[in-house]
């Protein structure tokens, strides 16, 4: 068994290893000027993906789904111009990689050992609803432009 915070380092050590390769995307003159993928978002679109939206537990910035939902539509639109700013710098907040992690106990499991709990990890709501916005460009984009193999469903 583990000394106590033994686990803490070996958990650390499951979840974050040393280096992570990350692929860059590529993509020919064509594929990067389909023109409603370039277009800057609306607020419609920013709407949308707070939609339906349960008020989940906020990351490192204490910012909720709730709050965002119910921000005047000055300060939405604001938002809106950040996250424009964002998409088409490609450069975003170094806050946006930080993330709350929650080691959760799994039932049953000895509590002295890194394998008896799983990770939750607690991104900002700002990104996660930026990430909503350009993941339902991209399946447009994707549906659209007969990108998805016949194979590919779900």
């Amino acid at each position: 068994p583990l000394q106590d915070g033994e686990w803490v380092q070996e958990f650390l050590a499951k979840l974050a290893p040393a280096s992570a390769p990350v692929p860059k995307p590529e993509a020919t003159d064509e594929e990067a000027s389909a023109d409603y993928v370039n277009t800057p978002f609306t607020l419609r679109e920013l709407n949308s993906a707070l939609s339906n939206r349960s008020d989940s537990s906020p990351g490192k910035d204490n910012l909720s789904y709730g709050m965002l939902t119910n921000l005047p539509v000055i300060y939405k639109t604001k938002l809106l111009s950040f996250y424009n700013d964002f998409w088409f710098t490609g450069e975003f907040p170094p806050e946006w990689s930080e993330f709350v992690v929650v080691p959760i106990h799994k039932p049953g499991k000895e509590p002295n050992k890194a394998d008896s709990y799983r990770p939750i990890s607690l991104a900002s709501c700002l990104l996660k609803t930026f990430e909503r916005m350009i993941k339902c460009r991209l399946q447009w984009w994707i549906e659209h432009n007969n990108k998805l193999p016949p194979s590919q469903f779900g």
